[in-house]
Parts: C-alpha cells; structure tokens; sequence
C-alpha cells in the first residue's frame, strides 16, 4: 500500500469507515508486531503491544494526510514498545534484557538471527528492525530516534556487520 493509499484509508476510518481500519490492520500488522517483537524479544508482550497500538488508531486514528503515514504509525509502535518496555520490572532496561538472552543462547550453544539482533545494541538493534521489519527509510527512522541521519546509517552498516560477525561465529 502505498502512503497515498494509506492516507486515505486513515481519511476513511476518522469517517468511521472500519474496512478501512481492517485494511490498514491487514497491511501494517505483521512490520508493527515484528517492530515490537525485535525490540522486547517477548512474543506475549509484542502481542499485547500490537493489540494497544490497534486499539488507539482505531479510537483516534490520525488526521490524515500525513507526509509519511507509515513511518508515523511505525512510530507509534516503537515509542509503545519502549513505553511498555520501561513498565516492565524484569525488563526495566533493555540492555539487561539482550545481555540476558545472550546468556541464554550461549547455555544452548544455538545462534540465530532473532538472537544475534539481541546481541546487537539497543540502538542498533532498533534501527536494523525498524528499517527491516517496519519498512522504513533511514530519513524516517532517524526522526523517531531523534538522531542524525548520518548516525542512523553508520549504526546500520556498524550493526549489519555485527550481525554477519556473530552469524559466521564470532564475538
């Protein structure tokens, strides 16, 4: 769907149209639950997430038409996840959280990618699935960080190669 499209099925659920809600759950769903699930590396809380991010757009979607659509709505989806992320008490910060799913893959001797994102920085690891999963530029995602462009594509290509060190078996 392209941003046009989307702002207009944004326009039609502020109408109330809700196929329009149903469309725009069919095509941003699975980047939103991906963006979740790579940040909380916890499929019930992503889940949780999803459901919180859907139940908001449905009951105030944006007015549209936004610049970017999809980076918006991704947006929301990752400040959520952080939100639920910071209310976590086992989770309270996430470096903890991937240092503790390091440990856990190193016991199993077994490395995949979803765990090697773990090994990754916070940052890192948040700009690889928010330009993988969520589909976003890195224009866009270096407004929903906050950071320069520049940083944005350095942590990339330093996080790319990272992920190709751990998967070829080393750090």
């Amino acid at each position: 769907m392209t941003d046009k499209e989307l702002n207009e099925k944004l326009a039609a659920l502020n109408r109330g149209e809700r196929q329009a809600f149903e469309e725009i759950y069919n095509e941003i769903s699975t980047s939103a639950f991906t963006v979740a699930l790579r940040i909380t590396g916890d499929r019930h809380l992503s889940e949780d997430i999803l459901q919180e991010f859907f139940v908001r757009l449905y009951r105030k979607p944006p007015e549209a038409p936004l610049e970017k659509p999809r980076a918006y709505l991704m947006r929301i989806v990752h400040n959520l996840t952080l939100d639920c992320l910071k209310k976590q008490p086992h989770n309270a910060d996430i470096e903890d959280y991937s240092n503790k799913l390091c440990a856990e893959e190193d016991r199993d001797g077994y490395l995949d990618l979803a765990k090697a994102l773990g090994m990754l920085t916070d940052s890192e690891r948040r700009i690889v699935v928010l330009h993988i999963n969520g589909g976003l530029k890195f224009r866009e995602i270096s407004d929903i960080m906050d950071i320069p462009l520049g940083t944005a594509l350095w942590k990339y290509r330093r996080a790319l190669s990272r992920l190709k060190d751990i998967l070829n078996g080393g750090e």
